[in-house]
């Protein structure tokens, strides 16, 4: 039984079949002497035998071993049916494949007889081809029903899918409570609620401009690239699945969280982060092909089609990146950010100005 011959056509899974049924005949002939044993060794246990505890051991080790046999019997004998299944319909595809190799010469005929009795043999033929592909139809309609293992492995993937969206469900649902949690304004201390410089330095250990979205944003995407910048269209623009990490200003792609925990610094096929001063993200309305996709445009006019589990998934990321993108575009203004020596010297030239134009 645990013999790893595997068999080449159906009359080997037959033959492997029938050594296998052998092999059940010999356990079920056994059956009397297993049951013999056990009850002479429960008989033994019943009168306190001295050796009461090897016994008790020996009937366990038995009917375990016992169990086991029967258990890979049925398993191997599972194996081989899915097998003799997926042969079979390897035999009859083959054998309706070579049927229709053997009609194409007569369909892709243009012959059209020259007299009555050349159209007469031409319609008899037809005739018997109708008859034939008639009688073919029941083998063409077997075909087209899914073996065991074709439905065995439709549910294992329907399950792994399922899975994962409860995952994904239970991530999203942890990060929802995570930000509530984050944004919900802390209680404040009944003791140094009584101190009159509690609330001043609560409010100094706050830096401004700060906000929740500082902490970052991810979570799984499906990505599409398509603008490398205005002019040059990316060389991939497949879909791939990603896992996202937003943190302040740069959006980063990884294949899965653990590299992006383990190991932040290796990113998807080695792509830099994506710089998002002047970027937008909006809901890609012009995209039919998949739903729950928004567009990312950057400030270099790379391009990106981004797909989410659904809608509300979909519009989080949306105002994420576009909360992320409007804290890096805003920050002082020029004015604030030129020395006070040279605003001096703008005024000094200002007023030569003025005063020669006088």
């Amino acid at each position: 039984m645990n013999t790893s011959e595997k068999p080449r056509d159906v009359g080997g899974v037959e033959l492997l079949m029938s050594n296998h049924q052998s092999l059940k005949a010999e356990i079920d002939a056994r059956e009397d002497n297993f049951t013999s044993c056990i009850s002479l060794g429960k008989e033994l246990l019943s009168r306190n035998h001295y050796a009461s505890a090897e016994i008790t051991d020996k009937l366990v080790a038995l009917n375990n071993h016992r169990q086991g046999v029967v258990q890979r019997w049925e398993e191997r004998w599972e194996n081989l049916q899915l097998i003799l299944e997926v042969y079979q319909f390897g035999r009859d595809a083959a054998v309706a494949e070579a049927w229709l190799i053997a009609q194409e010469p007569y369909l892709m005929s243009t012959e059209l007889g020259h007299t009555i009795d050349d159209v007469e043999n031409l319609i008899k033929k037809h005739e018997a081809f109708e008859k034939s592909a008639a009688a073919q139809e029941e083998r063409f309609s077997a075909l087209e029903r899914l073996t065991t293992f074709e439905i065995r492995e439709m549910k294992r993937r329907e399950e792994a899918e399922a899975e994962e969206r409860a995952r994904l469900e239970r991530e999203e649902a942890e990060r929802k409570a995570a930000l509530e949690a984050a944004s919900r304004p802390k209680e404040p201390d009944p003791a140094s609620a009584d101190r009159p410089d509690a609330g001043g330095a609560a409010i100094e250990e706050r830096p401004e401009g700060s906000s929740p979205d500082e902490e970052g944003f991810e979570g799984n995407l499906v990505r599409k690239h398509e603008w490398e910048n205005t002019t040059v269209k990316a060389s991939n623009r497949s879909w791939d699945k990603v896992f996202v990490v937003l943190r302040g200003s740069h959006l980063a792609f990884y294949k899965d969280p653990k590299t992006a925990k383990s190991t932040p610094d290796q990113r998807f096929k080695g792509e830099a982060p994506l710089q998002l001063h002047g970027a937008t993200a909006s809901v890609a309305t012009d995209y039919k092909k998949k739903k729950h996709v928004f567009r990312l445009k950057l400030e270099n006019g790379g391009d990106f089609l981004l797909q989410a589990q659904n809608d509300a998934e979909m519009n989080t990321w949306i105002s994420h990146i576009n909360a992320h993108a409007d804290t890096t575009a805003s920050g002082p203004s020029r004015s604030q950010t030129l020395p006070a020596s040279g605003q001096k010297e703008d005024q000094k030239r200002r007023s030569f100005f003025t005063l020669k134009k006088t």
